[in-house]
């Protein structure tokens, strides 16, 4: 993948796109006239993850107009995860702002991470104020907080969203990481240290059009990520079962036939060797598993990564 030359004093704003033609427009101006008054360089990459609407076309349209405008167009649908680590891949500037593109985030707040890099923190993460999100979708963000505190070493009083500020430090290490299922948030707690994160407050728009993706399969997804591609839990949680399915039938086999003295014949002494016996077997795949996540984890590359039918 080309690496294009940085720039230091540059900001760079990294929008994931999806089924959102009618509000492209409108983002693009705002945008624009918010990083305009910046007196800065800028550039806009839109990553295009693979729309069925006009969401592309309308992107090639803002393209053909505006130079400042990169768009790239996913091959298939990877989801907001992959495609915003695209964007950040291609991302020039010193400066680079990650933001959905439903104008739930301002761009007007954009100033305020800037400022706030440029007092030395390399990862700025917007703590909304008031959400406008449905309460379904704000009890699942509460859950997936949770989670990525006891997964991720999140620390508690830090807020996540996808409205967020990298340094240009941040985002070189971020994007060093290979990995086939991207969780920006894992990448973030393993690349910057957390005294290198803040949150800053920042407000949330109503939805200007149609209704979110959001769905209680992305909920599954985010948690899938977490609790399967992030941790060992399960692993541990099988072997820790098969260790007491053996521990247990032990203890009983001694409690019976030496503490009681009891000669039993039929079914509960097979009953007992196959406990002992399915214990260690689960305890053995347990084991083997945590292995084979370990051995994935130090054998990640740090090389680009990605296919991506067209950019601009």
């Amino acid at each position: 993948m080309n690496n294009p030359e940085k720039v230091a004093d540059m900001v760079s704003v990294v929008i994931p796109v999806y089924m959102s033609e009618n509000i492209i427009y409108e983002l693009y101006e705002r945008l624009v006239a918010v990083l305009t008054g910046l007196n800065r360089a800028f550039e806009l990459i839109m990553v295009d993850d693979s729309s069925t609407d006009n969401s592309y076309r309308t992107m090639q349209a803002i393209h053909s107009k505006d130079p400042c405008v990169k768009i790239i167009r996913l091959s298939c649908n990877h989801g907001q995860q992959y495609a915003t680590l695209c964007g950040l891949r291609y991302a020039r500037g010193g400066y680079i702002i990650t933001m959905d593109d439903d104008l739930q985030n301002p761009p007007e707040e954009i100033p305020n991470f800037i400022k706030k890099i440029d007092e030395g923190f390399d990862v700025v993460i917007g703590k909304i104020i008031e959400k406008k999100h449905p309460f379904f979708r704000r009890a699942a963000s509460k859950l997936a907080q949770k989670l990525m505190c006891s997964i991720l070493g999140k620390p508690q009083n830090l807020i996540l969203s996808s409205y967020r500020g990298f340094s240009r430090r941040a985002v070189d290490k971020i994007t060093k990481y290979e990995v086939v299922f991207p969780f920006l948030p894992a990448l973030i707690f393993a690349t910057v240290h957390n005294s290198a994160i803040v949150n800053i407050d920042v407000a949330h728009a109503d939805r200007y059009h149609g209704g979110s993706t959001y769905s209680f399969f992305s909920l599954l997804k985010v948690t899938s990520f977490l609790l399967i591609n992030h941790s060992a839990i399960f692993l541990r949680l099988i072997a820790l079962w098969g260790l007491l399915l053996s521990v247990g039938s032990l203890f009983l086999a001694f409690y019976l036939f030496i503490y009681l003295g009891m000669v039993i014949k039929g079914w509960i002494p097979l009953a007992i060797l196959i406990s002992f016996f399915s214990g260690n077997i689960i305890l053995s795949i347990g084991i083997l598993g945590e292995y084979s996540s370990r051995i994935l984890k130090s054998t990640t590359t740090t090389k680009g990564f990605g296919v991506f039918e067209e950019e601009l």
